[in-house]
């Protein structure tokens, strides 16, 4: 239960971490959920580079409005509040695909269907734009002389996303 709650209770994204579990700690569950954090990361951007390569453009603009949004939203809000990157009329299989994908929860909420990001992908993806917006300052950093403050910069967008080799460079 503790696994499902981690994970919105999402069968592709628990088939995705059971299946690395058991090669990583040994089929220690206790070990695994402890240390949770420190295997999901790899795991998900492992999943994350090989699924989103086959996203469409809607998909990729849809999951960038979500994880700015901190509470579920409604279809209608989508419709409504969103500026739509395609047809409205695409909406619908648009959320179905990214559900199959394990990108999204659907919510019911008094009636309603709502939409949120999957925890850990709204958190990973929240994490690569943080990094990327902090190179940028460390960058600008740079450029002006300020190496302390840029080096300052660079190391927490690391920290973030170790993968980033702009920060590296």
């Amino acid at each position: 239960s503790e696994m499902s709650q981690l994970y919105g209770g999402n069968p592709l994204l628990l088939k995705i971490v059971t299946a690395n579990f058991a090669d990583l700690f040994s089929g220690n569950i206790t070990q695994f959920i402890q240390q949770t954090t420190l295997v999901i990361q790899p795991i998900l951007r492992d999943f994350l580079q090989k699924t989103s390569a086959d996203l469409s453009d809607t998909e990729i603009y849809l999951i960038g409005c979500l994880a700015l949004r901190s509470k579920p939203v409604s279809t209608n809000d989508l419709k409504s509040k969103i500026a739509f990157a395609g047809e409205i009329s695409d909406l619908q299989p648009v959320l179905e695909s990214l559900i199959k994908q394990a990108f999204l929860l659907k919510i019911i909420e008094a009636g309603e269907d709502s939409f949120t990001l999957n925890p850990e992908i709204k958190k990973y993806i929240i994490h690569q734009l943080i990094a990327k917006y902090l190179n940028q300052l460390g960058h600008k950093k740079y450029l002006s002389g300020e190496f302390q403050t840029a080096n300052a910069y660079l190391t927490q967008a690391i920290r973030f996303n170790p993968d980033l080799a702009a920060s590296h460079y």
